[in-house]
Order: C-alpha cells, then sequence, then structure tokens
C-alpha cells in the first residue's frame, strides 16, 4: 500500500494492523500447514499488502471476502447500508445468521427480531426513505386511465362533454 492508497482509506480502518506477506493467488485451498500466505511481517501502512481485522488496541473489525454477487446500496442514514448476497440458505440458515448479527450489533435488534417474525428479512427499496407513509399509489394504478371529468360548457342541458 503506498501514502496515496492509505490515505484513501476511511478514518475508522486506520488504527487496524498492517501486514505484508507473499500472497498466493488462491486462497481457496489454504491448510493451515501448507502456510500458503508465507511468513506475515507486521509492517508500516505504506509497505503493507494486508489489513487486518485486529485493531492497535486489540478489538476487531468484522471483515469479510464475499466470494458470491452482491449487491450494496447506500441508505437513506448516513453510514449505513443494505447488502444482499447472492446466496441462496434455507430459512433456518437464515435466521442462524441473522440472530449472530443481532447479537454482535451488527443488524439493530429491531431489525433482526421483524425478520424473525415475519418469517423473512425486507428492506426499502432504492429512492424510499423511512416514514414514507403517505405515498399511496400503486404501479397499477398508474396502469388505469383517470375517469373522465364531465363539464358543461355552454350552460344547457344537453348530452354530457366529457374532457378527457
Amino acid at each position: 500500500m503506498s501514502k496515496t492508497s492509505y490515505s484513501k482509506l476511511p478514518g475508522f480502518l486506520k488504527p487496524q494492523l498492517f501486514f505484508r506477506a507473499r500472497l498466493k493467488s488462491d486462497s481457496s485451498k489454504y491448510e493451515k500447514e501448507e502456510k500458503l500466505d508465507g511468513p506475515m511481517q507486521l509492517s508500516h501502512p505504506y509497505d503493507a499488502n494486508l489489513i487486518s481485522s485486529e485493531r492497535i488496541d486489540g478489538k476487531h473489525l468484522l471483515m469479510l471476502d464475499i466470494d458470491h454477487e452482491h449487491y450494496y446500496a447506500e441508505s437513506s442514514t448516513p453510514g449505513h447500508a443494505h447488502l444482499v448476497i447472492h446466496h441462496e440458505l434455507d430459512q433456518d440458515a437464515m435466521f442462524e445468521i441473522m440472530t449472530v448479527l443481532g447479537k454482535h450489533g451488527i443488524v439493530q435488534t429491531g431489525f433482526m427480531q421483524a425478520t424473525l417474525d415475519r418469517g423473512f428479512s425486507a428492506l426499502r427499496m432504492p429512492g424510499v426513505s423511512k416514514g414514507n407513509y403517505e405515498d399511496n399509489r400503486w404501479f397499477y394504478d398508474s396502469l388505469t386511465p383517470p375517469k373522465p371529468e364531465v363539464v358543461d360548457t355552454d350552460g344547457e342541458e344537453d348530452e354530457e362533454e366529457v374532457n378527457w
């Protein structure tokens, strides 16, 4: 990592421990005895090619190397987001993961509990903000033509004139 790369990291990642190691191209075949990465040396961030989940205070950040297609979208709350990982799970497995994430504060307890109660998780669609209950329009409403307005243009009683 260069000084420029390090300066682009968000502030919350700067207290992590940084390492330098010889990296192999395929980590899917990792076996402890083989030490595929070779010796890892603690290093200055500018010399590092690895960032650790461990912080300088001994705590850890959750870091994932996601090997599945995924969708990430910023939430309407700054610093929050929605993440969907394209990996099918049965309901019990999804509940197990959601419970662990809720237990450790990765997802809000209310979101976790609502998911368990409903039987599925649900996210707001992109562009929909929290508390938007006033919008009663539905997609199908736009497919139905509006009812014509009946207007009387001359004041006399005659057949109804329709204004589309």
